[in-house]
C-alpha cells in the first residue's frame, strides 16, 4: 500500500501524487516521481484495475521515437481481463528503456483458479522470457489469444539472441 501525501509539507514539483484515482472501473493510487537524470519512477496500487479494454484492443504500431525511460512498481488486489476474466494479487516491476522493456515480472495468485507468472529479462541482444500459467485457458483468454481453450497447463520458456548490431530488441 502506498503511504498517503502530507500536503501541509513542501511540495516538490518533480513529483506527482494521486491519493485516489477512479476511472471507470479502475480504482487506483499512487506516485509519479521525476529524478533528474534518472528514469520516471511508477508506483501504483489499488483494488481494482481495469485492463480488459487495453488487453482487447489491437495493439497500436510500434512508436518511431523512444520514448523516456522508466521504472513501475505496481500492485492490485484484483485486475480485470480480456473476455470477462480476472486477475487477483497481481504484482507488476518493470523497466522500460523508453523504447523496450528492460525487465518485466507480473505475478498473480490467481488468474481462473491459478496462478501465471510472466517474465522478460536480460540485456539488449539478449532477451529471455518466460510464461507460467498453471490455467492456460484462462490466462490465454485474459490476455485475449484465446477464445474458447479451457484448462491446461502454459509453460513457455524462450531466449532471443540478436545478431543484429547496436540491437535494443
Amino acid at each position: 500500500e502506498i503511504p498517503k501525501r502530507d500536503w501541509s509539507s513542501d511540495v516538490c514539483s518533480s513529483d506527482l501524487w494521486l491519493d485516489r484515482v477512479k476511472l471507470g472501473r479502475t480504482d487506483i493510487s499512487g506516485s509519479i516521481q521525476f529524478p533528474p537524470g534518472r528514469p520516471m519512477a511508477v508506483e501504483l496500487a489499488g483494488p481494482l484495475l481495469d485492463a480488459g479494454p487495453k488487453l482487447a484492443a489491437k495493439p497500436p504500431d510500434a512508436p518511431d521515437a523512444d520514448g523516456p525511460p522508466w521504472t513501475a512498481r505496481a500492485r492490485f488486489q484484483r485486475v480485470l481481463l480480456a473476455r470477462g476474466k480476472e486477475a487477483r494479487g497481481v504484482e507488476i516491476d518493470a523497466r522500460h528503456t523508453g523504447r523496450v522493456f528492460g525487465a518485466l515480472s507480473v505475478r498473480a495468485d490467481a488468474v481462473g483458479a491459478s496462478r501465471a507468472a510472466l517474465d522478460i529479462f536480460g540485456p539488449p541482444g539478449q532477451r529471455r522470457l518466460t510464461v507460467a500459467a498453471d490455467d492456460a485457458g484462462a490466462f490465454l483468454q485474459g490476455i485475449d489469444l484465446a477464445r474458447t481453450m479451457d484448462g491446461g497447463t502454459l509453460r513457455v520458456h524462450g531466449d532471443r539472441k540478436s545478431t543484429r548490431l547496436n540491437s535494443s530488441h
